[in-house]
């Protein structure tokens, strides 16, 4: 152990008189002169260093085509559920139609603004509607709203609409 300490201790005397700089490297028992003078550093990190610094890219790619992937499917459920949507306000636009045209069960009494309102009705396919009627001078306004919720409390809700007026 004396010995190893001596070696070192002689390496720097030797350093400093060889180059005037008072600046040195310890590298795990070697001793580099930052001027002039022969540098041997052991090597023997560099591959750790490549392997870090390899996996971190393939890190980093990864997590972006996990951002790519997870974001499609994101647009895809929402696709879903629009369309789901969509069939619900179809369905109550049919039945609302069909209720006012061949049944004339709706705004009989009463006509005017928002004569016949309903709200939350629900279809087979998941979804829910709500139904608003206007009957003014001879015309009439139907406006359907169908909604989609995922879940019971689901914060994302799907709207898709028709208004006809005949």
């Amino acid at each position: 152990m004396t010995n190893s300490k001596s070696q070192i201790n002689s390496k720097v005397k030797n350093s400093k008189n060889q180059s005037g700089f008072g600046f040195h490297i310890w590298d795990f028992g070697f001793v580099c002169n930052l001027g002039f003078g022969d540098c041997n550093f052991r090597r023997e990190g560099i591959t750790l260093l490549l392997v870090v610094v390899l996996l971190s890219a393939i890190l980093s790619i990864s997590i972006g085509i996990f951002n790519v992937v997870y974001g499609e499917f994101r647009i895809s459920g929402e696709v879903a559920d629009s369309f789901r949507a969509l069939y619900a306000a179809d369905e109550g636009i049919e039945r609302t139609l069909y209720l006012d045209r061949q049944d004339n069960a709706i705004c009989v009494v009463v006509q005017g603004r928002d004569c016949f309102v309903a709200t939350d009705i629900p279809v087979r396919s998941g979804g829910q509607y709500s139904v608003r009627v206007s009957k003014e001078g001879g015309v009439t306004a139907v406006v359907v709203a169908g909604q989609n919720r995922e879940g019971a409390n689901a914060a994302r809700v799907v709207k898709r609409g028709f208004q006809v007026i005949y």
